[in-house]
C-alpha cells in the first residue's frame, strides 16, 4: 500500500514559464511605476518649491516691485483722468469720492498684488525652515519609494481601511519631510506584509494596468517639467543667469520708478490746478 504521508516532487504543480514571465514583468512594472510616483510625489512636495522659493526671492520679489509700481502709476493716470473729466464740465472733483471709485476699480489688481506678495512669503518661510540632510533625504525617498509598492491605492484597489490611513500618513510624512514618522511607518508596513502570490489569470490583467499608469505618470511627470518653474529649473539653478536677470529686472524697476515719479508730478498740477 503506498504511504500517503509521502509528497512526491512530480505532483507539485510548477509554474508554467508563461506565468512565470507575467509575474516577473509584473514586478519590474510594479517597480518603474513605484520610481515614477516617487518621482511625482517629490517634484511635487521638494523640488517645485525649492525651485520656487529661489525664484521668488531673487526674481520674483523684482518682478513684484515692477508690478506694485505699474499699478500704482495706473492708478495715477486714472485718478487724473476722473479729475479732468470733472474739470472739462467745469466741477470741482470730489477727492474722497475718486478715491473709492479708484478703490472699487482697482479691487482684483490689489488681489493680484497680495497673491503674488503672498508668494514670497511662503518661499521666505521655506527658506528658514528646517530641512533635512542629504542622507536623510536619500533615506526619506528611498523608504517611500519602497512603500509605493506596497500602498499605493492604484496598485492596492482593495485596500484596508488601515491601509488606507497608513497610506496617508505616508503622503503627509513625506510631504513634510518627516524621516522619523517614515522610518516608524516603514517598520509598521514590513511588519504587516503578506506572501500573496497573485493568480496567473490576473497577472496579464495587472500588467496591462500598469503599463497604462506608468503612461499616466509619465504625462503628469512630461506636465510638471513644461511649467513654471520646472521650465526654468537649469536657469532657477544657474547663479549666472539669477544675477544676469535680476539686474535686467532691477532696472526694469528704475525706469517704472522714473514713470511714476512723472506721473506724480503730473497728478500734483492737476491739483494745483484746482486750488
Amino acid at each position: 500500500m503506498p504511504d500517503d504521508s509521502i509528497v512526491h516532487l512530480d505532483t507539485i504543480p510548477e509554474l508554467s514559464a508563461e506565468t512565470m514571465a507575467l509575474s516577473a514583468r509584473l514586478d519590474s512594472l510594479e517597480d518603474e511605476f513605484a520610481k515614477l510616483a516617487g518621482e511625482y510625489q517629490t517634484l511635487q512636495s521638494t523640488v517645485i518649491p525649492n525651485l520656487n522659493s529661489k525664484y521668488q526671492l531673487n526674481i520674483g520679489v523684482v518682478e513684484y516691485g515692477i508690478f506694485l509700481v505699474k499699478v500704482e502709476i495706473r492708478r495715477i493716470k486714472r485718478k487724473i483722468s476722473l479729475m479732468q473729466f470733472h474739470f472739462n464740465r467745469g466741477e470741482r472733483p470730489d477727492l474722497s469720492q475718486i478715491e473709492k471709485t479708484l478703490d472699487l476699480e482697482f479691487a482684483e489688481w490689489r488681489k493680484k498684488l497680495e497673491s503674488k506678495l503672498e508668494e514670497i512669503r511662503k518661499a521666505e518661510d521655506l527658506k528658514n525652515s528646517d530641512k533635512l540632510s542629504m542622507e536623510d533625504t536619500k533615506e526619506l525617498y528611498s523608504i517611500y519609494r519602497s512603500l509605493i509598492k506596497r500602498l499605493h491605492p492604484d496598485l492596492n484597489p482593495n485596500q484596508t481601511e488601515s491601509d488606507r490611513n497608513i497610506w496617508l500618513r505616508i503622503l503627509t510624512a513625506h510631504k513634510c519631510g518627516d524621516i522619523d514618522e517614515m522610518r516608524i511607518l516603514a517598520t509598521l508596513v514590513k511588519a504587516q506584509i503578506k506572501i500573496d502570490t497573485p493568480k496567473s489569470s490576473l497577472l496579464k490583467e495587472r500588467c496591462s494596468k500598469t503599463e497604462k499608469l506608468i503612461f499616466s505618470l509619465l504625462e503628469k511627470i512630461a506636465d510638471l517639467k513644461a511649467r513654471h518653474p520646472l521650465s526654468l529649473r537649469d536657469n532657477i539653478e544657474d547663479e549666472r543667469w539669477i544675477s544676469e536677470t535680476k539686474t535686467g529686472l532691477v532696472k526694469e524697476l528704475e525706469h517704472a520708478e522714473a514713470e511714476k515719479r512723472r506721473c506724480l508730478d503730473m497728478l500734483d498740477s492737476y491739483g494745483k490746478e484746482e486750488q
